[in-house]
């Protein structure tokens, strides 16, 4: 039954938004107070825009030798929930943040919370 359900809410919320990092972050973070299967969905995406923006850091480093977008210490790991909790709370610094694309706002707190410092060109 869960299964259905969850799939029921994929459903709707891909029926809502053309890709996930279009969705409104303020959208996003009302799926995720829904809690149950809903929150874990929304964890899932978020988990995926910074998996997707920490693998740009490894080519914009290694293979292009260009800064990186943020800079993560070498001994942080973060969790899908420590993330959304960066976003959380940078929409909360900047609540115009919350009618802007999901992708954005995770990039956005991601180098707000971890900054590469001055760039040198």
């Amino acid at each position: 039954m869960k299964s259905i359900f969850a799939a029921a809410i994929c459903a709707t919320m891909a029926s809502t938004t053309p890709a996930s990092a279009d969705l409104p972050t303020g959208q996003l973070m009302a799926y995720y107070e829904q809690g149950g299967e809903v929150r874990r969905l929304s964890l899932l995406i978020v988990g995926g825009l910074s998996d997707g923006f920490l693998w740009s850091n490894v080519q914009l480093e290694m293979g292009r030798g260009e800064q990186k977008l943020f800079c993560l210490p070498d001994d942080v790991a973060l969790s899908s929930g420590q993330v959304y909790d960066l976003v959380r709370r940078f929409v909360g610094k900047k609540p115009h943040y919350a009618g802007l694309p999901l992708g954005l706002s995770v990039l956005d707190a991601l180098t707000d919370a971890f900054p590469c410092g001055e760039i040198s060109r």
